[in-house]
Parts: structure tokens; C-alpha cells; sequence
């Protein structure tokens, strides 16, 4: 779980995503099918993120729900604002 700050905002995260051999996984794009994120807030249902493509590099400019690989199989996504 990750934690943000009530009223953060511009907040991304990066995920390092494996497969089931423990190797990177490099080919993912925020239009990749079955691809799924998703927030909760305490005592909430979770909302679904619909990933976007985000300029590249782990520190480009923020984009709501954007969705990049960086490098490695270490991908960055950016929060939305409502999370």
C-alpha cells in the first residue's frame, strides 16, 4: 500500500512489475489489455484509473493517470489529483 498525503497533489509512484519468473517486464504501454489500476480512499470503494500515455522519464512533466516505462521494467504512474 502507498500512502499520500491529504491534498497531495501531482503525486507519482513507480512500480517495478515482474513476471512470474522474476524478470522485468519491458513492453507495457498505458493501452496494454487487461492493464488495471486502481485508488481507495479510507472507507471507500476502489475507482478504477484509466492509464494514459505520460511523456517519458521519471521526472517529466506529471500527467493525471499517466503511465510510462522508465527503465528496466520500473514503470511510473501518476497519481490522479482525487486519490
Amino acid at each position: 500500500m502507498y500512502e499520500i498525503q491529504q491534498s497531495a497533489a501531482g503525486e507519482s509512484i513507480f512500480l517495478a512489475i515482474e513476471d512470474t519468473n522474476g524478470q522485468p517486464i519491458t513492453n507495457l504501454a498505458h493501452n496494454t489489455a487487461g492493464l488495471a489500476f486502481s485508488y481507495a480512499r479510507l472507507d471507500a470503494a476502489d475507482t478504477a484509473i484509466s492509464p494514459l500515455q505520460a511523456l517519458a522519464g521519471p521526472t517529466s512533466n506529471w500527467v493525471s493517470a499517466g503511465f510510462v516505462h522508465v527503465a528496466g521494467g520500473v514503470y511510473r504512474l501518476c497519481l490522479p489529483d482525487a486519490a
